[in-house]
């Protein structure tokens, strides 16, 4: 049991230093890299990804998803959570009933972009929404 947590403390910190040395260039405002109670969390600011009210990735998002992508592509054995988070402003249109939904496609759109654009496997990845709630 010690053994395997220290592999895997082993293998968290070989991930976080290559997420941070991939991202080095990035605003440290905008990325946030930590390790909870043994999972690596990769925190990316909303206004970097996306527009207020909006579920399409910004452009200046593209370069910092595909460093992201090549480090998980690298660590084969991780499985990758994308959750989606909103503003509290409310928002109701045609195609979004609200902020769960925007959150939900938020969370769609950046799996969607590493699948497509950089080859991550969709069956290590899941999508969910928090809507504006555990920003």
């Amino acid at each position: 049991l010690t053994s395997d947590i220290q592999r895997k403390d082993s293998l968290n910190l070989a991930l976080v230093t290559n997420l941070k040395r991939s991202l080095a260039n990035v605003n440290d405002e905008d990325i946030q890299i930590e390790v909870k109670k043994g999972v690596v969390y990769v925190s990316l600011s909303d206004k970097m990804l996306f527009k207020s009210g909006s579920d399409q990735i910004n452009s200046r998002a593209e370069e910092v998803l595909g460093k992201v992508a090549k480090v998980i592509n690298d660590h084969k054995g991780i499985e990758i959570l994308v959750e989606g988070h909103t503003d509290s402003v409310p928002i109701k249109n045609d195609r979004i009933r609200d902020n769960w939904d925007l959150s939900v496609l938020r969370a769609t759109a950046v799996v969607r972009n590493l699948q497509t654009k950089h080859g991550v496997d969709p069956a290590r990845m899941t999508a969910g929404g928090r809507s504006e709630y555990l920003p």
